[in-house]
Formats: C-alpha cells, structure tokens, sequence
C-alpha cells in the first residue's frame, strides 16, 4: 500500500515533470517570434526567395521544427522527385505570408542601413533582390505597396551620381539658392513637395526646373564673384543643389518610409507566427480528442479526505460538444501522456495521466487549486464511431 505522503510526492513530481514538457514542445518552436536574429542568421536565405515553393523551401530552413509539426497527413504525402518540400494545404497561405514579411524586413533594414551609411554598393545590392522578387512580393503581399520606396532609392541613386562642387562661399551660389527658393518655393528642403515633382517629372523634369532658376540669377552677385568661380558652368551649380540640397532629404524620407514598411511587416508576421501556433495546437487537441474519443468510466480517490468518487465522462469531437457540456479547457497528448486541464467558476484541476492496456485505461494523478488531490483511474466503456 502506497502512503499518503508518498502519494503526494508522485502528484507534484508528475505535474511538474508534465508541464515544463508542455512548455518545451512549444519553446522548441519559438513561441516569441525572434525576427532580429532572424534577420541577422537569415538574410541570404530570404533574399533568395523569388516564388511560393521557394518560400515553403525557406521555411523548412528558417523553422525545420514547425515544418515537421505542420506536414501533411502521411497517407496525403505523395511520394516524387520534386525538391520543394511539403506543408499542410491549410497553412501553405500562412507560410508563404511568413516568409514573404521577413523578407520584407530584411530589405527595409538593409535599405535603412545603407542609407544612413551611404553605402552605394549596398543599395546596388538591394536593387537585384528586389528587382528579382518584385512579382512574387506583390502576389504574396498585395496590400503592402513597396514601388514608393524602390522609386524614391532609384531617384536618390541618380541624385547621388551627380558631382558636387566645394565652395565654401559662394556669391554666385547663395544667389542662384536664393533664385530657386524665390521661384519655386515647393522645391525647399523644408517641404517635400519638389518629391511627388520629381515621381512625376523625373529627375529631369526637375533638372530643368532648376535650369530656369538658373537663367533668372541676379548676375550682379555673380560678378563679385571670384575669377576661378566665374568660370564654373551653371550645370554644376544645379548639381550641387540637388546632390547637398535635396539628396539628404530624400535620403531621410526614404528612411523613414522604409522603417514603416519594416514595422508594418514584422507586426504582419508576428500575427501570422501566432496563426501557425493557434494552427499546430487545434491540430494536437484534434489528434488528442480522436484517441481519447469514447465513453469512460472515471474513478477519482481524493487523498485529503480518502473518498472515491466515480463517474461517467464522454470525450467528443470538438464540433459535437453541446453548451454547457463538461469538456476540458485544455488538452496536451505526447506519446502515451495525457495532460487535461479542467476549468470551472470556483477553481482549476489539472489531471496528468498514461494511457494503457491499447488505449482501453488511462490511470495518474490530478491536482484541484482548491485543495484536493489524488489518483484518477480511467476505464473506456465505448469508442467513438469513426
């Protein structure tokens, strides 16, 4: 005969073995989306994606566990030589949206790095992943509108190929300065009007504004001017503007854009991460239901008043539950080992049970926050008609 304090001893060993085993399955599937490291360990990967079996591919190296857990039935697997790995039908759009919003963000932090570092090489870099995922983007990401930012970085990288003159005074400059913001208040740095002139006009549409700035200069100042900057052509003044005037704030501007695009994607695709793990637990609690699933005759011994009490429980299919029939709140199945979490009004009791005999007993302990514990012997009286 088992002592009641030896008892007590296998109820919490039993209940604190069992949840931390809940707990891991799930941290082994990284319930906190770590999208940083993510970006840092995964880069090369995401920026390759070009196409929806790329993304599946992808996913299964980014997150090789959650791919085990959301396979396919295996009498659905067929077998072939195609590489692309094989996903559950009803997660194939999660994944893909997944995927599709990291590489999103591994873009717009590596568009912002090089803005703010101004690192041509980086930006060119940038151009040949987005020209090559361009189309799979917008069919996996319709409502995120990418074209401002990559149309702003085309302009941005044409205002930074012009050179820029060093003239620390200028007369002649400050005057044509002065001209511009007389004649085209729009085109200040202040506003970001001369922006929606330069998507419409292009850069030269803008060029040519700036050439009328030009010819309407005060020559009077330029003539005070020094000898070696009267013989600088008025192309080059033009050039020094856009390249020290409006590159930086465009710069800005794109940075800016680019963050928000960034946040917009790394919230989208923690929402999605969470659909997945709210996915792979509905299926767990169906596979649980189905092996529990069955009429059985419940036998609890409370320990703290040494009674038994038997009953009759029925485990359903989740759809066939009627209102306020007793169902756990929580069902967790490994292997043979069976974690029921049972909520009502006044309190919780957490069962921890091993399946036996082919499935026909389940036998373990429970544990009610409000006080009682004991032993739980379970013995089926009917299957579920499958």
């Amino acid at each position: 005969m088992i002592r009641p304090a030896c008892l007590i001893t296998l109820t919490f060993v039993m209940l604190l073995f069992w949840q931390p085993m809940v707990g891991r399955a799930r941290a082994d599937m990284a319930s906190v989306l770590d999208i940083e490291a993510i970006r840092t360990q995964q880069a090369l990967v995401l920026r390759a994606v070009t196409s929806d079996d790329e993304a599946v591919a992808s996913f299964t190296t980014i997150f090789p566990r959650m791919a085990e857990t959301v396979q396919p039935p295996r009498r659905t697997r067929i077998r072939q030589s195609h590489p692309v790995p094989k996903i559950h039908p009803d997660v194939h759009a999660l994944v893909v949206r997944l995927i599709a919003d990291l590489a999103v963000s591994v873009w717009a932090e590596t568009l912002r790095n090089a803005l703010e570092q101004h690192d041509p090489a980086a930006v060119e870099v940038l151009f040949r992943t987005y020209d090559a995922q361009d189309e799979w983007l917008h069919r996996a990401l319709p409502e995120t509108n990418l074209a401002p930012v990559w149309a702003g970085t085309r302009v941005l990288r044409e205002f930074e190929s012009l050179p820029t003159l060093q003239m620390p005074t200028s007369p002649c400059y400050e005057a044509f300065l002065d001209t511009v913001a007389t004649l085209y208040p729009e085109l200040s740095p202040a506003a970001a009007n001369w922006l929606l002139l330069v998507e419409q006009d292009g850069i030269r549409g803008l060029l040519a504004k700036l050439d009328e700035a030009w010819k309407a200069v005060d020559r009077s100042r330029c003539h005070r001017a020094r000898s070696r900057e009267s013989t600088v052509q008025p192309k080059r003044y033009i050039e020094t503007f856009v390249r020290a005037r409006l590159a930086p704030v465009l710069a800005a501007h794109l940075m800016v854009h680019a963050l928000r695009v960034q946040a917009r994607a790394e919230v989208d695709a923690r929402r999605t991460w969470n659909a997945l793990l709210r996915w792979v637990d509905e299926q767990r609690e169906a596979q649980a239901l189905a092996r529990l699933c069955g009429t059985w005759k419940w036998t609890l011994h409370n320990h703290q008043y040494h009674r038994d009490h038997t009953m009759t429980l029925s485990f359903l299919p989740a759809d066939q539950y009627q209102s306020g029939q007793l169902r756990p709140a929580v069902i967790e199945m490994h292997g043979d080992t069976v974690y029921l979490r049972w909520e009502f009004p006044s309190g919780v009791q957490e069962d921890s049970l091993l399946f036996s005999n082919r499935d026909r007993r389940l036998e373990g302990t429970f544990i009610d926050s409000r006080g009682p514990y004991g032993t739980i012997s379970g013995m089926r009286i009917r299957t579920c008609a499958h």
